[in-house]
C-alpha cells in the first residue's frame, strides 16, 4: 500500500509540482489549498505525512498544527513545513505545536524526498515498536511502556 501524503499550500503551481514529485516517488497524494480544506481532508482520511506551507490563509500553520495534534487521530503523523529561508522565530513556535521538520523554499527535490522518506520511516518504526510493546504486554501481562517510556 502506498504511503498517503497530504500537501497543503496556497500556490496552485507549487502544489501541482509537489504533488507530481510525490506521485513519482510512489506516494498517494492529496492536495489542499488552505488550512480549512486540510482539516476537512484529515477528517475523512489518515495520512502518513503532511507537507504544509507555513503561510496559509484562513488557518495558518500554527493553528493548523495545533488542531491536527489535538482534534484528530494524527498524533503520530509527521508534519513537515515549507518556509522561506529567513525565519527562526516561526520555527520555534511551530516546533512547539508539533512540526517534525522543515524544507526551505525554493526546495531541492533530493532534500525533499530524503526528508519525506525519513519521516515516514520514523513513523513506521514507532508503529512497529508500539505493536511489539502490545505483544509484550499481552505475553507478560504487564504494561511494558511503563518500563520503556512512551514511544510517541
Amino acid at each position: 500500500m502506498e504511503p498517503k501524503v497530504l500537501v497543503v499550500g496556497i500556490d496552485p503551481q507549487y502544489l501541482k509540482e509537489l504533488g507530481t514529485i510525490m506521485r513519482e516517488e510512489g506516494y498517494d497524494v492529496e492536495l489542499a489549498v488552505n488550512g480549512k480544506m486540510a482539516m476537512n481532508t484529515i477528517k475523512r482520511k489518515i495520512f502518513d505525512l503532511i507537507l504544509m506551507d507555513v503561510l496559509l490563509p484562513e488557518l495558518n500553520s500554527f493553528e493548523s498544527c495545533a488542531i491536527i495534534r489535538n482534534q484528530f487521530k494524527t498524533i503520530d503523523t509527521p508534519i513537515v513545513c515549507f518556509k522561506e529561508a529567513d525565519g527562526r522565530k516561526s520555527r520555534v513556535s511551530e516546533l512547539d505545536c508539533g512540526v517534525q521538520g522543515y524544507v526551505e523554499k525554493p526546495f531541492d527535490t533530493r532534500d525533499l524526498i530524503r526528508c519525506v522518506k525519513t519521516q515516514i520511516r520514523l513513523k513506521e518504526s514507532r508503529e512497529k515498536l508500539r505493536a511489539l510493546n502490545r505483544d509484550l504486554d499481552s505475553y507478560c501481562g504487564v504494561n511494558s511502556s511503563v518500563y520503556q517510556g512512551d514511544v510517541g
